[in-house]
């Protein structure tokens, strides 16, 4: 953890660095907050210098990195535990749909609206 930042190397956020988005626990100030958020992993230097109002992102990554909010992670590594644990989205099942009715019924309709010239009206029919 030397003070210059190699172009080829990302940056992902640490367990405490998850804990921090989601809790505010430390308050950090809006700027490092705001870069932590968007340092997912998959940024790299020049994505993350897009970031309006970080003046100076080499301080800013160094001082998150100090903190132990982020880590380095080379280009060519596989995303650390904790980023994979926290992405990872679990699949909804498939709702079964339920097969028509195969008993002579048909599902009522409550209420139908009837609309006439003169008057409108809600009645209650059973098909």
């Amino acid at each position: 953890m030397n003070g210059a930042i190699a172009m080829d190397c990302l940056f992902a956020k640490t367990a405490k660095g998850y804990t921090e988005v989601d809790t505010k626990a430390d308050g950090l100030p809006l700027v490092l907050r705001r870069l932590l958020i968007f340092v997912n992993g998959k940024r790299d230097l020049k994505e993350l210098a897009t970031l309006p109002r970080v003046d100076d992102l080499h301080k800013a990554l160094l001082e998150l990195e100090q903190g132990g909010y982020i880590t380095r992670v080379p280009l060519d590594a596989p995303p650390p535990a904790a980023f994979a644990a926290a992405t990872a989205m679990p699949i909804p099942a498939a709702t079964p749909t339920p097969a028509p009715a195969t008993d002579g019924f048909r599902p009522c309709r409550w209420p139908t609206t009837h609309c006439t010239s003169s008057r409108r009206a809600i009645s209650w029919s059973i098909p």
